[in-house]
């Protein structure tokens, strides 16, 4: 208890708590807090509560990275523990993998309290799953979690193989809005110089060398009038042809060909340009699962689906999920399969090895895992 002697009107009084969690307390439990504002009587000089607070305390690991951690699943203070607990324990024994943990809610952005590093470029080319409840955002209102995300950095690890996957979305609205940002061609582009290129061809071999800089970057080409065309039928003709020879040489890639500005030194009009960007390629994953958290049978506390299970195991990066369709053809799926005949081969051997020492062959793999791949 913090005793405030006197308080003249208007002036105000800080008061600070600190408390330490038990370590026998368990993760992602909830616990409370009650703050009661006391005055005493002037006459007698007993005390009466004025106002009390009953605040929710959620109980929450620090975030710690684990480079086998196939999964990044990030959470908040609102989401429902039990849900958030049901899905680390479907990962972590109904597919034996790895997965990490952020709460949103310890530092208010996707960077580490300690380092302020950006945890999401841990994960490149393997899974974020976003718990999509809007989440209070301290005193400042409510927030959406994707719209504390870096739209250049999201796109940059969408285009290396990153599956984004937002569970039970409560602002789709906002989703849609963020997606369209990633989707359209060109509309994210790093801070750096467009590169020049002498032709269309040229183009080609730029974007196919691999040796660009940023994948992102554009690529700008010059185009000249066409005898009886004046220049913008000329750049409306090149662009199409662009767009054909790209569609035809890079068929899992996606580009926005657009008219460039060039500088005012061309009076007659005789020259122009056109402006290539990359987008997201067409294998790019951005999932959301619409399926609310549903209500145990037995208890109000809110349970994973089969629907989610599949989605969750469908959000693994494509090359793993043929892989495992292969393992799995012909395999009595009914009762769960062995992790050494769903992770084998040396295609999947950054899965194999994740469970403890010496066990891995008395592991099953979930037959829920069936519904995104079956045999």
């Amino acid at each position: 208890m913090d005793m405030v002697d006197c308080l003249e009107p208007g002036e105000t009084a800080a008061v600070a708590v600190e408390f330490q969690v038990s370590d026998l307390v368990e993760e992602f439990t909830t616990g409370n807090l009650l703050a009661s504002l006391l005055l005493s009587d002037p006459q007698t000089g007993q005390l009466r509560v004025v106002v009390a607070f009953d605040l929710r305390i959620q109980i929450s690991p620090s975030y710690q990275y684990n480079p086998s951690a196939r999964f990044l699943l990030v959470v908040n203070a609102s989401t429902p523990n039990a849900f958030t607990l049901q899905i680390i324990h479907f990962i972590q024994f109904g597919l034996h993998l790895a997965v990490d943990l952020f709460n949103l809610s310890l530092t208010g952005s996707f960077t580490t309290r300690d380092t302020r590093q950006d945890v999401l470029l841990n994960y490149s080319g393997k899974t974020i799953l976003i718990l999509g409840n809007t989440m209070n955002y301290f005193q400042d209102g409510t927030r959406e979690p994707w719209e504390l995300m870096d739209v250049a950095q999201a796109f940059r690890l969408a285009s290396e193989g990153t599956t984004f996957m937002v569970i039970a979305p409560s602002n789709t609205t906002s989703l849609r809005g963020f997606a369209h940002m990633l989707e359209v061609p060109g509309a994210v582009v790093e801070d750096s110089s467009p590169e020049d290129a002498s032709s269309l061809k040229d183009m080609l071999v730029r974007l196919g060398s691999g040796t660009r800089s940023l994948p992102t970057t554009p690529v700008i080409v010059p185009v000249k009038k066409q005898v009886l065309r004046d220049l913008d039928k000329s750049l409306s003709s090149a662009a199409k042809s662009a767009q054909r020879k790209l569609s035809t040489t890079f068929p899992l890639r996606r580009f926005l060909v657009a008219p460039h500005d060039v500088a005012s030194d061309d009076p007659k009009g005789k020259r122009g340009a056109l402006i290539v960007a990359e987008g997201l390629p067409h294998n790019t994953k951005l999932v959301a699962t619409l399926q609310p958290y549903q209500p145990g049978p037995q208890h109000p506390a809110p349970v994973l689906s089969e629907y989610n299970m599949a989605m969750i195991s469908h959000s693994m990066p494509f090359a793993d999920q043929c892989a495992m369709f292969w393992n799995l053809a012909g395999a009595d799926t009914t009762f769960g399969v062995r992790t050494e005949t769903v992770y084998a081969g040396d295609r999947l051997a950054h899965l194999q090895g994740d469970g403890p020492e010496g066990e891995q062959e008395q592991q099953l793999v979930s037959g829920k895992v069936c519904l995104a791949f079956p045999p």
